[in-house]
């Protein structure tokens, strides 16, 4: 595994627009910043995931579906740099950090009533069964 200090210094050379600062966790800031943590698992291919956000250029999602889809690019481009500085990719590790967005997703499109997954239309959730609405909160609180 690349030495997380040697990453750095190969990414702030081939990205001199774009600061990484140390922080609590992972998270890409627009337009320039990656915060990165050093007390997690894999924090080589976590900052490499944030990179990815600020490649991908996505910003703004509509749905929590296109939240998940812009996650799953990250890490599809994380994958690409991975190849690219020489660090072993972990798809385990990347899919688990997925997971967390899709039971996020799954439990949060259940229908409070029904327990069924209903569908996202705006900021509303809407079950098919018994015709409930509902927002979830699970957004802010988890991410």
């Amino acid at each position: 595994m690349l030495n997380l200090n040697t990453l750095l210094k190969q990414l702030k050379a081939d990205y001199p627009k774009l600061q990484f600062k140390k922080g609590e966790q992972f998270t890409f800031r627009p337009p320039n910043v990656v915060f990165y943590c050093t007390k997690t698992e894999r924090p080589d291919l976590q900052i490499l995931h944030e990179l990815g956000h600020y490649l991908d250029n996505d910003r703004d999602y509509a749905s929590h579906i296109a939240l998940l889809r812009i996650e799953s690019k990250a890490w599809d481009t994380a994958k690409q740099l991975a190849k690219k500085y020489c660090v072993d990719w972990d798809e385990d590790f990347a899919q688990a950090k997925l997971d967390s967005y899709r039971d996020w997703l799954h439990n949060a499109s259940l229908c409070p009533i029904c327990q069924i997954n209903g569908y996202q239309s705006g900021s509303k959730y809407h079950c098919p069964l018994c015709g409930k609405q509902w927002q979830s909160q699970l957004l802010t609180e988890q991410f």
